[in-house]
């Protein structure tokens, strides 16, 4: 939190097996959520590891999705945390009855859920437009989208895809890069810094700014090399890349925003 507060970023996302573990070791929701109180950051999304949340298919459990999701939207508004991340997983028939439900219990706790890609999985949520049809036959304001820019380009989406959005149903816009590699050869460790890659990022910022979405954008990298660096410094060049990318829009656009 130290680290993000003074890189200069104003929110975070938390993965809940970090948040679980200092429950166990006898901190509460309210120490963490006083911890980034005084760190001056908000909880952005609560998430869970880059696999699916709940894989569907053959041995779907409705009543564990409903548990597993009961106890990630009581700890992200424990926290304060408006949002919490869901991967899902192969069977695209039962995707979005799923939805439905984790919608259904994110109400209930004032939360909501937003359904993220996985361009480079087994999932049935690999491209924009099929993100796009699963919310929207979710039908369901408390279930909404999260955009990865890296997933994005490894689920092989276009830019039309994006066309008419409802920026409304947008709940978080990560940016990060990729290297000019197969599609198929990419995985989580080749998260990039924005700039760094062979990601059009510009343009997709623009488009999103045109549709309308003045939601957060977020940063996630995990390339190998970058563990080197050491927090603080990974940190300061991650806030340095999103600060050059929206001076770079800003500038295109003829404004300062």
């Amino acid at each position: 939190m130290a680290v993000a507060r003074d890189a200069g970023f104003h929110a975070l996302e938390l993965p809940a097996e970090k948040l679980a573990l200092q429950l166990a070791q006898g901190r509460t929701l309210a120490d963490v959520r006083a911890t980034l109180a005084e760190a001056g950051l908000e909880p952005l999304c609560l998430y869970g590891a880059a696999e699916p949340t709940l894989v569907i298919g053959a041995d779907f459990d409705g009543d564990a999705l409903l548990e597993r999701t009961r106890a990630l939207c009581a700890s992200a508004v424990g926290i304060g945390c408006p949002l919490v991340a869901a991967h899902l997983g192969v069977d695209a028939t039962a995707v979005t009855g799923a939805l439905q439900a984790m919608g259904a219990v994110a109400r209930d706790y004032g939360a909501r859920i937003g359904l993220e890609l996985a361009g480079h999985c087994g999932s049935s949520v690999r491209t924009v437009a099929a993100a796009r049809d699963i919310v929207a036959g979710a039908g369901d304001g408390a279930v909404g989208l999260i955009i990865d820019a890296f997933q994005l380009h490894a689920g092989a989406s276009t830019w039309a895809m994006l066309e008419g959005l409802d920026p409304t149903s947008l709940c978080l816009v990560r940016l990060a890069d990729a290297p000019a590699v197969p599609l198929d050869h990419l995985t989580e460790a080749d998260r990039l810094l924005p700039g760094d890659g062979a990601i059009a990022l510009l343009t997709l910022v623009r488009l999103l700014d045109g549709l309308g979405y003045g939601g957060p954008y977020s940063v996630r990298v995990s390339r190998s090399a970058y563990r080197g660096w050491g927090a603080p410094a990974l940190a300061r060049a991650a806030r340095e890349s999103l600060a050059a990318l929206f001076a770079e829009l800003d500038e295109q656009q003829g404004r300062l925003d």
